[in-house]
């Protein structure tokens, strides 16, 4: 008989959250949008304007969620685009994440749509496997998983 042990949880990361300089992150947007000069320069104006408005990333995070959503001041479901500073700098924010280690909380990861990782030159900057992911997805169906879809019925 095995014995079951729960090891008591990591202590959270205390190291201070910080933005990557202009310069990395515009490397990296360079390489990564090289034949689209215009995403370049959408993901160029988005990371100064997040700075600008959040220039202490840990000011960032001490708001609260509707804030760092852009949807303070108005109904969290009404329809339209979200427009403003922290949700524009979603991919730089991914970026952060997937490249940096940068914990963002659940509640922010589950109120963005990420889809955008998923396109192949964005997933290999980042160092995502989307052949890895695509073998997993294939591997659960072979195991019964079924794909399912919430949406409007």
């Amino acid at each position: 008989m095995t014995a079951l042990a729960l090891a008591p949880a990591p202590e959270p990361d205390r190291r201070r959250r910080c933005h990557a300089t202009r310069e990395e992150y515009f490397a990296w947007v360079r390489a990564t949008f090289a034949d689209a000069p215009a995403s370049v320069k959408s993901h160029r104006y988005f990371y100064d304007r997040f700075l600008k408005h959040w220039p202490d990333l840990e000011d960032w995070f001490a708001e609260p969620l509707l804030v760092r959503l852009d949807l303070h001041g108005r109904d969290p479901h009404e329809p339209g685009k979200r427009i403003g500073p922290s949700h524009e700098a979603g991919p730089y924010l991914a970026y952060l994440s997937l490249v940096h280690g940068l914990r963002l909380d659940a509640d922010y990861v589950l109120s963005r749509n990420f889809d955008s990782l998923f396109v192949p030159k964005v997933a290999a900057g980042l160092g995502l496997d989307l052949d890895l992911l695509d073998s997993l997805s294939a591997r659960m169906l072979q195991l019964g998983m079924r794909l399912s879809v919430a949406g409007p019925s």
